[in-house]
This record gives C-alpha cells, sequence and structure tokens, in this order.
C-alpha cells in the first residue's frame, strides 16, 4: 500500500513537472517599464527562482529536470541541465526586454512552441526567414529559422535550432540525441523606441551576412 501511494505521488509530482516544461510564461508576469523584481516576484509565485544579475539582466531559471538528466548529474557531480530559463532586461532597473529560452527534446519544443502561440494568440508570422540547413561532416543536420510576430503590445522574435543526429552517430553514442532549442525575445513596443518587425528583420538579415 505504502509503495503504491508513494509511485502515484511520483507520477503526479512527473505530471507536473511537464505541465510546466510545456507552459510559457504568462504575459501578465511581466511587468513592462516597472522594476526587474517585480516580474521576478510574480514568477517567483509559478515556482521561479532567481539565478544571478549580470549587468542589466536578471536570469531566472526553472528548477526541474527529467529523471534520467538528473540521475547523469548526480553520477557527474555536476548540476541538472537547464530546460528553461527566463532573462528579464532592464537598463535603469526597467524591464524593457524579455528574453525565454528553451532547450529539449524535437517533440518536446514543437509542443511548447504551439502552446506560445495558443497562449499569447500569436498569428502568422509577419516576418519568416524560412528555414537554414546545415549538415555537419559527422552528417549531424542543423537547422536554423527565425520568425518575427506581432501583437498590439509586443513584438517577439522566436528562434529555433534543431539538431537531427546522424543515426549511425547516435546509435554508437548515446550521449548525442536529437535536440532543439528554442529563444523567445519579447520586445515592449511602447518602451522600444523606433522598434519594428523591418527593423528586427534587417539586424538578422545583416548578422548573416
Amino acid at each position: 500500500m505504502a509503495a503504491t501511494i508513494i509511485l502515484m505521488v511520483v507520477a503526479i509530482a512527473c505530471s507536473d513537472d511537464n505541465a510546466r516544461l510545456d507552459s510559457p510564461p504568462p504575459l501578465n508576469a511581466f511587468a513592462w517599464g516597472e522594476s526587474l523584481e517585480t516580474s521576478a516576484d510574480r514568477l517567483a509565485r509559478l515556482g521561479w527562482q532567481k539565478d544571478r544579475m549580470q549587468d542589466d539582466r536578471l536570469f531566472l531559471t526553472l528548477p526541474i529536470a527529467s529523471e534520467e538528466d538528473q540521475a547523469a548529474a548526480n553520477m557527474m557531480g555536476t548540476a541538472a541541465p537547464d530546460k528553461y530559463r527566463i532573462i528579464l532586461n532592464g537598463p535603469a532597473d526597467k524591464l524593457f526586454v524579455t528574453i525565454v529560452q528553451r532547450n529539449d527534446s524535437n517533440a518536446e519544443i514543437e509542443t511548447f512552441f504551439e502552446n506560445v502561440k495558443s497562449a499569447y494568440k500569436l498569428n502568422a508570422p509577419a516576418w519568416d526567414s524560412g528555414p537554414g540547413v546545415e549538415t555537419t561532416d559527422a552528417g549531424n543536420k542543423l537547422t536554423d529559422q527565425t520568425r518575427i510576430y506581432e501583437t498590439d503590445d509586443l513584438l517577439i522574435v522566436a528562434t529555433t535550432n534543431k539538431l537531427e543526429a546522424n543515426e549511425r552517430v547516435s546509435a554508437t553514442d548515446t550521449d548525442l540525441g536529437d535536440g532543439t532549442s528554442l529563444e523567445l525575445i519579447l520586445y515592449s513596443r511602447s518602451l522600444n523606441e523606433g522598434i519594428s518587425v523591418d527593423a528586427l528583420a534587417g539586424q538578422f538579415e545583416s548578422n548573416q551576412n
């Protein structure tokens, strides 16, 4: 009976962790134009923890790791991988830009990105770089793509970097597998003077040259 209860508790905890990893931070957690601590306090109520302050940026993490990640970290004596991060950017301690970073399997990131588009009510992107594909010498396929979305209050730059490992390599190297990173940069329209889709797209294109 006791073992059954323990298994139920573990299952519920894992389910809660998965739900938190799949959920984008609510937009009302970001207090635009106010101190970074105001947003950090709101996010703390959702389980986020302050990591460090660096220059004008406050880093927060969501301390969740899969059983496999945690077991590997314990064996190596290192911290579990950081799969979910928020960076609050605030010159003069006023929130102007928020960065959301998520790293996981390809399938998990696809689910998370769909949840982002639904929660933030994002329609078709106002600009899309299209996929850029590169194959490494080892046969791994790297795909990156940047999209820009508009809302009434925000411009959101979404960049995905996807790794599809060479099957021959991943079959012999268990540390190498498929994975995707997603970075969202949220710009407050009212606080970032001169911000526009064209300006952000031009910045991306100049960085590619």
